[in-house]
């Protein structure tokens, strides 16, 4: 039974302290159901992904190409080895040197296992392609050995959405909303009101402006990487789009207990307001104003839950 006359009760639940994540992820990316689908909450052991290619026939006499990503490597020989054929992969520039390597072969006899490693370990890559019409004699095919899952550590955000790092002033959730009210003659005042239309609005600063935190708040174009300058070169576009780019966003609050609310906006659109960035000389560090207009999902069939859910861990 309560003992405390004010009914207040400073506990870790409803007193919340400390900054707040804000993530991001392509509207494309499967609307969150729990905290552990945005942020893992728990360390993960990944798995590279392997590769096997298999002769049939076999192939007696001429060459193949292996496609990934839309990039195709130069022929390669019937009976290559297992080292060729890491030379022409690594030489392709969706792959690199040193991130895949090939064991087995030679190919027309024995299958050549692809295991991507280094940058590319323990992620998920898209099968690869074979072009047989260079060879005699028999055909080379690629399937899936083992599909890879991503390593996670504690925290880390999942697959598919993006960290905008540290805030400054933290993160502000504002909802508003316009009503009708009704009224005759014979009252004085109102006899009913209602709504008529909602806002809701998630505005905060971003205090790392790096071209992926700017890309975002400036509604930019794909970021580009220029390797042939002796240090490699990013490069966005930012113009005058008729459109908004609409993201899934995520919000997240930790309490020193270490329990998690997350708040998970289904659409969110760049909101317009100005966003300026100050290269200052001396004094505070560079930050990037950002607002985002969050929309309700009309699909959702519950009128209450189509602009944003929250999840609160709770101990049991």
């Amino acid at each position: 039974m309560a003992t405390n006359f004010h009914r207040t009760f400073v506990n870790d639940r409803s007193f919340i302290r400390g900054a707040a994540r804000l993530l991001v992820a392509p509207i494309t990316q499967t609307m969150p159901a729990q905290i552990s689908d945005v942020i893992a909450l728990a360390a993960v052991t990944g798995t590279s992904d392997v590769q096997t290619f298999t002769a049939t026939g076999p192939p007696t006499a001429g060459t193949f190409t292996i496609t990934k990503d839309g990039q195709t490597t130069t022929p390669i020989v019937f009976n290559a080895s297992a080292a060729a054929i890491q030379s022409a992969l690594q030489a392709l520039t969706t792959i690199g040197t040193g991130n895949v390597t090939c064991t087995g072969g030679p190919i027309n006899t024995t299958p050549v296992v692809a295991t991507f490693a280094a940058a590319m370990a323990n992620a998920t890559e898209t099968l690869m392609t074979v072009s047989n019409t260079g060879l005699t004699g028999g055909t080379v095919a690629v399937a899936h050995t083992t599909v890879g899952t991503p390593a996670y550590s504690l925290y880390d955000a999942k697959s598919g959405w993006t960290d905008l790092g540290a805030t400054k002033n933290g993160i502000t959730i504002a909802i508003n909303n316009t009503e009708e009210t009704f009224d005759i003659d014979q009252q004085l005042g109102i006899i009913s009101s209602a709504p008529t239309a909602w806002t809701v609005t998630v505005g905060t600063s971003l205090a790392e402006s790096t071209p992926d935190r700017m890309q975002v708040a400036w509604q930019g174009s794909l970021i580009t990487i220029d390797n042939t300058p002796t240090i490699p070169e990013q490069e966005f576009g930012v113009g005058a789009p008729a459109f908004y780019t609409q993201r899934r966003l995520a919000v997240l609050y930790q309490r020193p207990s270490g329990l998690i609310r997350a708040y998970f906006f289904r659409i969110v659109q760049r909101a317009p307001a100005e966003s300026s960035l100050v290269h200052n000389k001396t004094g505070e560090q560079q930050s990037i104003p950002v607002s985002f207009n969050c929309l309700p999902d009309t699909t959702v069939t519950d009128v209450l839950k189509q602009f944003f859910i929250i999840r609160d861990q709770a101990t049991s």
